[in-house]
């Protein structure tokens, strides 16, 4: 009998070592939940990245430009007056269904453009319009789920949060790129074999099943203020938990309490017999546990503790700095008015009161008249020219296939900490400033008889556009832990803006104008970036060994 207790003793021990901890599943929910989304965004986009790229082929410089031009300046309207607003009545996952859902309206303007060509003016603009709305909100309610996703596997993983936006903002962008080759180069694939109605078929098609797919994706992690209790909390369903905890809060008016803690609620998958899963932080600092037993301290100093409110129809963070005991408070810090104009000024307010976001911004803004330049004019003439109309889909693909293929190592190493983020954001501007120099130095005729040769211009512009999906994102949240959907809001704003200015405007200058605009913008960004991250590091120590 005593040999067979100890035996049962050696099995449940070696049960319970192979068996994956509390821990260890709710990270691996949290990577594959964070992965399901980016596959559901990228797909979609992917389809409305390509169809932006063959516009100027397709649709002719005159509409392309006007259809471009609305549709980014809309999306940048939108992210000032409505992006904050949306997502904050939406949450962050529904944020962005709705947001496909409506984005599809820009993808069959072509079908039916193609299909009218009298109504091809209405369509292209109306869709552009209507696409550029939902777009404004689309990437702010991505970017709140990203960081919403981070910070809980900085607290499940015990790890520095400013490491984690590097981790994940790679996970995103190799697949978001890596998609977009897929979608790039099968326009070109479809438009030998059937035409162009054949590309606009299959992609609006695409993009509807994408936006219907992104409804299966689970909300982000929940963190939520709750009293403080002997043993285990009761955990309920999130959407239950998230609008009771607030009604409480609301009840005892906000103010600071000793005896609340944040409440971390991780849904894990009941097929698999998982439970839910909570992470208790506690307000004072001396961390927490997991599920009452296992010790998990707070990676980040202050930060470690900075309560984010998230999921459910309320997925707006709330972050009070200023509070010395870092109370979580469930109420919106945009105000009780919930007024469109209100949060546009809460995003007005923090592109002027900042002076590091406006530095970093001026990179947004390179990003945006590159983007532009090369949409507007090398697909749309040189590039035409030196590889023929149907395989401007496979070239315009070379772009995101370099920026699949760096996004990781620039991830890494942006997250190491004796390297950071700076060099990898200067290297993206010199990017933008070569394709710029080099377009410039050769004439159209040159660029023509390139060939495939011309495919050096996407080198550049590939390499550029992962650092500014991926370390640029990264530092944006390191740089505004308690304003991140008005500073997400502002990147949209500036680059889309700047794109949707340059996508007007450069039908109607030369060459050497779009090239020289360019090359200004990227140089200034350059510096600027410099100054920024010596702005942060003055005033965040500790960011020396982050950023």
């Amino acid at each position: 009998t005593q040999t067979n207790k100890q035996t049962n003793i050696i099995n449940n021990s070696k049960m319970s070592s192979t068996r994956p901890s509390q821990q260890e599943r709710g990270r691996r929910m949290l990577v594959w939940n964070f992965v399901a989304m980016s596959v559901c965004f990228s797909i979609h986009h992917g389809t409305v990245t390509a169809l932006l790229a063959l516009a100027s082929t397709n649709l002719g410089d005159s509409l392309a430009g006007a259809q471009s031009g609305v549709l980014y300046l809309t999306y940048t309207l939108s992210a000032v007056f409505l992006a904050v607003f949306v997502v904050q009545k939406t949450g962050a996952k529904w944020g962005m269904v709705s947001a496909l859902a409506l984005y599809c309206a820009y993808v069959a303007s072509f079908l039916l453009a193609a299909r009218v060509p009298d109504a091809a003016w209405y369509a292209a603009v109306a869709g552009a319009a209507v696409g550029g709305v939902a777009a404004g909100w689309l990437w702010t309610a991505e970017g709140l789920f990203f960081a919403q996703t981070s910070h809980a596997y900085a607290r499940l993983a015990d790890r520095s949060e400013s490491s984690c936006n590097s981790l994940f903002a790679g996970i995103f962008s190799t697949i978001y790129v890596g998609l977009e080759v897929l979608m790039k180069g099968g326009s070109s694939l479809l438009n030998m074999w059937g035409g162009e109605e054949l590309v606009y078929v299959v992609f609006t098609l695409t993009a509807a099943t994408a936006a219907l797919a992104m409804a299966f994706v689970q909300a982000p992690p929940v963190a939520v203020a709750a009293p403080q209790r002997s043993g285990r909390p009761r955990l309920r369903d999130t959407q239950e938990r998230v609008g009771k905890e607030k009604g409480a809060a609301r009840g005892d008016g906000g103010e600071n309490d000793d005896d609340e803690e944040e409440v971390l609620v991780l849904s894990l998958d009941p097929s698999k017999g998982q439970e839910e899963t909570s992470l208790l932080l506690q307000n004072d600092r001396g961390g927490g546990r997991l599920d009452g037993d296992s010790s998990v301290s707070g990676p980040d100093g202050d930060d470690a503790h900075t309560p984010l409110l998230a999921g459910g129809n309320d997925g707006i963070s709330n972050s009070n700095s200023s509070s010395s005991n870092n109370n979580i408070n469930t109420k919106t810090r945009y105000g009780s008015r919930s007024q469109v104009v209100e949060h546009g000024l809460t995003v007005l307010r923090l592109f002027v009161r900042s002076r590091k976001l406006q530095l970093l911004l001026v990179f947004n803004a390179a990003f945006g008249l590159a983007s532009a330049f090369m949409d507007q004019y090398v697909n749309g003439t040189p590039a035409k020219a030196a590889v023929g109309k149907d395989h401007v889909g496979l070239l315009a693909a070379v772009a995101p296939a370099v920026a699949a293929a760096v996004s990781m190592p620039l991830a890494w190493a942006s997250s190491q900490n004796r390297v950071g983020k700076l060099p990898a954001m200067l290297a993206g501007t010199g990017s933008f400033v070569l394709l710029a120099i080099v377009v410039a130095s050769l004439s159209e005729a040159r660029l023509a008889g390139l060939g495939w040769g011309i495919v050096f211009g996407y080198v550049f512009a590939g390499f550029g556009r992962a650092v500014f999906e991926s370390t640029n994102k990264a530092a944006f949240a390191d740089f505004f832990p308690h304003d991140r959907e008005a500073a997400f809001a502002n990147i949209i704003f500036i680059s889309g803006g700047s794109a949707g200015i340059a996508f007007l405007v450069f039908p109607h200058i030369d060459r050497l104008a779009m090239a020289l605009s360019t090359w200004l913008v990227s140089a200034a960004a350059a510096v600027c970036l410099v100054a920024a991250f010596r702005l942060h590091h003055r005033d965040t120590p500790h960011a020396l060994v982050q950023a």
